[in-house]
């Protein structure tokens, strides 16, 4: 079992796939937290029929999310057996060179206009 270093894309956010639609944020936060203390659960249910349900799990830190990650890949949750991934480096870990729309955050927030909102990383 390689380390959480060994991966550049290794995050303390994990996405969660192949989720259950009826998946409770209670259930979720049972299954993961003897990995680690989670400091925020997301889940998303898209409509029927417009792709399978999804969460995104926010570790303390990166060893947390690692260890969460090689436990529970493949294991069921609900009925269905889930896929993890890490999550996107947040957008304030990202330095703002061009002023596009894209989420703010790795939670599935509103697009921002950066020209407007990261000014903070303005050179």
């Amino acid at each position: 079992m390689g380390s959480s270093a060994s991966s550049s894309r290794a995050t303390r956010n994990l996405f969660i796939g192949n989720l259950d639609h009826n998946v409770s944020e209670v259930e979720l936060r049972r299954a993961f937290e003897k990995y680690g203390i989670i400091e925020e659960v997301v889940i998303k249910r898209p409509a029927r029929g417009q792709g399978g349900a999804y969460a995104f799990l926010k570790f303390q830190n990166l060893d947390m999310a690692h260890r969460a990650k090689v436990a529970m890949s493949g294991r069921v949750v609900g009925r269905n057996p889930i896929k993890i991934g890490y999550g996107k480096i947040p957008c304030f870990l990202c330095v703002c060179h061009n002023p596009v729309v894209f989420k703010a955050d790795n939670f599935g927030g509103s697009p921002v206009n950066l020209k407007q909102n990261c000014k903070i990383f303005s050179f």
